[in-house]
């Protein structure tokens, strides 16, 4: 058995590929199979929308990944249709060629024709959905203390609860990210916020809640921006199972390799996701500042 590292890019998130931000992380490929790798999204934001095209290496290949470039690609909503282009100088990424905003409600579908097949498929095809924003209205934050055996094993975490209006719809899930300075802080998937209000009976409170751990303690009295993402149920459990399968080995072998993670590219690995986007910002306080 052997591993591959490649970059899956996560708004991302997470974020990967929503701020360029990208987190090694290893698939398990049997057999020596050669897997197209397939991240990309699409927003209601009114910008050039990316998806990035790679394969799996070989086990005698000395990069981790190798990307796909020559491609022909196109995002369409059965009715509007738009290409995309190869960046000059970056290859296996691709840009639509309009600036455009994507509308909540609709499917959106990524074809791709490789150049150069990869087992024998040259033709992949992926759709997802794109669900209503979160309507942001207000926000409290405050870092509070987790004890655990001993003081000496204390540690922190970032409460935050965004107030406003969720979707009207039976299941709402979501993808945030954290910034600092136009720097993101939940910038890998295991740093990743993937929220399922339902899980935490607010789904009818307008109130979606973001849980943050690594050195949260130094942003008390700091001013931090948010961007969250409405997104599919298909996506969240893309991302649940591949944060699941990037942290430590388990010694039951219970969370699986990422290569059995579900994409929505058949025969590929990775994931095409289309998002509604809210942005804000919120103060960090301490737990004794808030009136909880």
């Amino acid at each position: 058995m052997k591993y591959i590292s490649i970059f899956i890019s996560i708004c991302l998130s997470l974020s990967l590929l929503l701020t360029s931000c990208e987190e090694e992380v290893e698939w398990e490929v049997k057999n020596e199979q050669t897997l197209l790798v397939v991240e990309g999204k699409i927003s209601n934001e009114n910008k050039n929308h990316v998806v990035y095209l790679a394969r799996t290496t070989g086990l005698y290949e000395e990069v981790d990944k190798i990307p796909v470039n020559g491609a022909n690609l196109n995002i369409t909503d059965g009715t509007n249709s738009y290409d995309l282009i190869e960046a000059p100088g970056n290859k296996g990424k691709y840009e639509t060629i309009d600036v455009f905003s994507g509308v909540p409600g609709t499917t959106y579908t990524l074809i791709i024709n490789l150049d150069e097949p990869i087992n024998g498929k040259s033709y992949y095809e992926a759709s997802d959905v794109m669900k209503d924003p979160f309507i942001f209205e207000s926000a409290i934050s405050y870092i509070d203390q987790i004890d655990f055996i001993t003081e000496d094993d204390s540690t922190y975490q970032m409460i935050t609860y965004l107030y406003g209006q969720q979707p009207d719809s039976d299941k709402n899930f979501y993808l945030g990210e954290i910034y600092k300075n136009d720097s993101i802080i939940t910038d890998t998937i295991t740093k990743s916020i993937i929220v399922n209000p339902l899980e935490w009976g607010t789904e009818d409170e307008g109130l979606v809640p973001l849980f943050y751990y690594e050195d949260s303690k130094k942003f008390v009295h700091q001013t931090l921006n948010f961007r969250l993402m409405s997104i599919s149920e298909e996506y969240y459990n893309f991302l649940q199972e591949v944060n699941s399968a990037s942290e430590e080995p388990d010694p039951l072998g219970l969370s699986g390799p990422l290569a059995n993670v579900k994409s929505n590219v058949p025969d590929a690995l990775g994931f095409f996701s289309a998002v509604a986007v809210e942005t804000g910002e919120f103060y960090v306080q301490t737990a004794d500042e808030v009136d909880k």
